[in-house]
């Protein structure tokens, strides 16, 4: 079922103890990842100015920020970066649903 989305499907277990045979049958669905995107309103900021957020164009809501390196004060909920808090430097941005 590699790289499969849809369903239903029909898993099948199957115990290979010879002493206690049995199978066990189970629907199962499978659902593609969820995707999004988002932008902030400018790519270079400086810590005086008003602490940006992401803003979405498409996609899932409901998942997490995550920066890289460290050094950014992100919010994992909302994504707003403080800047007064954060270092200088480059980050990458990410949203995992």
């Amino acid at each position: 079922m590699a790289n499969t989305v849809g369903g239903p499907f029909t898993l099948s277990y199957r115990q290979l103890d010879p002493s206690c045979p049995s199978t066990t049958n189970h629907a199962v669905m499978v659902i593609g990842l969820q995707t999004a995107a988002f932008q902030y309103p400018s790519s270079v900021y400086c810590k005086n100015m008003a602490n940006p957020y992401p803003v979405f164009t498409s996609g899932a809501t409901g998942g997490s920020f995550l920066s890289s390196p460290a050094g950014l004060s992100l919010s994992g909920n909302t994504g707003k970066i403080t800047l007064a808090t954060s270092s200088p430097g480059i980050y990458e941005i990410s949203y995992k649903t």
